[in-house]
């Protein structure tokens, strides 16, 4: 079964499971938000953990606005099938 919570959309492969949102930044990019992560690294000075919150995203140019337009639309088309795809696993469960 094809899943939806990998995805390539134009030059970038997307996680589903760790997308936050889909912002347009006018007629010439996009910025997918990530949601928040969490690490934990050793500060070797004090020899106690320390938690690191990771706040990521990536921006998305485009030269034509609708090249611009057609991710989006293609955007939407997958995270509405991963939307589906959870929903029917919560079902079964």
């Amino acid at each position: 079964m094809y899943s939806y919570k990998i995805s390539t959309l134009g030059d970038i492969t997307l996680n589903f499971t760790e997308v936050k949102c889909l912002k347009r930044n006018g007629n010439e990019s996009v910025t997918i938000e990530f949601k928040e992560r969490y690490s934990y690294l050793l500060n070797p000075k004090t020899d106690e953990y320390e938690c690191i919150k990771h706040n990521d995203s990536t921006t998305v140019h485009f030269d034509r606005i609708d090249d611009l337009l057609e991710f989006i639309a293609d955007f939407r088309e997958f995270w509405q099938n991963y939307l589906v795809e959870i929903e029917n696993k919560n079902a079964d469960r």
